[in-house]
């Protein structure tokens, strides 16, 4: 995708609020962005699943966000969460 503007901040304030929110309650990342684009979430989603995580199927989470989770494989999966929009965010500046 080019340098957009719009999907950039979308994808920061995403992160902005996974960052933000205590491991144990966190959403995720399609949450967060259906959160701050209810709109055009649908196909930003899809992007990024057919870009980055190609091999997922479409309704599978890609980190845990359940109580059902340690608390240290909710702090994991947070890190790993913000990691993967940090790496979005920067591919998307660098023209990629």
């Amino acid at each position: 995708m080019k340098y957009d503007i719009f999907v950039l901040q979308t994808l920061q304030k995403a992160l902005e609020n996974i960052k933000m929110k205590d491991p144990l309650y966190q959403s995720g990342i399609c949450s967060e962005l259906s959160f701050c684009t209810p709109i055009n979430s649908k196909w930003i989603i899809e992007w990024i699943r057919n870009k980055y995580m190609p091999h997922e199927h479409p309704k599978v989470y890609w980190w845990p966000t359940t109580l059902a989770c340690s608390d240290e494989e909710l702090e994991q999966s947070q890190r790993d969460r913000i990691a993967f929009l940090e790496r979005i965010i920067e591919d998307i500046m660098s023209g990629e």
